[in-house]
């Protein structure tokens, strides 16, 4: 049996207003993605309910590592004032949507039940290389 984790990325930011989503469905089905960072602890993997990015490097990664469940889109960044308040002069990375499309239970990235993100042992090889201190992660 593959070894699968459950994880609970950092929260660094919220839907911005550019965010175009459709509520009728839970989880919310967003076209759009806009995120406004208020803080960033640093990890290279986030979440924003109902999505998650991962900064364009940790993304490459994921490419070259050829794991299955998702692709990455573009997505829109800005800043909260706070955000420059409470950590002045930081310099967020560039992000990418980290879209699921799993269909396979064996993808590497896929949602449970309760649309938290499961991955693969493999994934979490590649994301251990990575900044994700701040995300909670469990065998299941």
């Amino acid at each position: 049996m593959m070894t699968k984790w459950q994880l609970e990325p950092e929260v660094p930011a919220e839907l911005g207003d550019e965010t175009e989503m459709d509520t009728s469905y839970h989880p919310p089905r967003v076209a759009r993605l806009h995120l406004r960072f208020a803080g960033w602890l640093g990890d290279d993997l986030i979440e924003c309910f109902p999505c998650f990015a991962v900064s364009s490097e940790l993304g490459r990664a994921l490419e070259e590592a050829g794991l299955s469940g998702f692709k990455l889109e573009d997505l829109t960044i800005t800043t909260a004032p706070e955000l420059n308040q409470l950590q002045p002069g930081v310099a967020l990375p560039e992000f990418r949507r980290l879209m699921l499309q799993a269909t396979d239970a064996n993808a590497d990235f896929q949602t449970d039940a309760e649309h938290r993100l499961v991955v693969s042992e493999r994934a979490m090889d590649v994301l251990r290389r990575f900044s994700i201190a701040n995300c909670t992660a469990e065998k299941c």
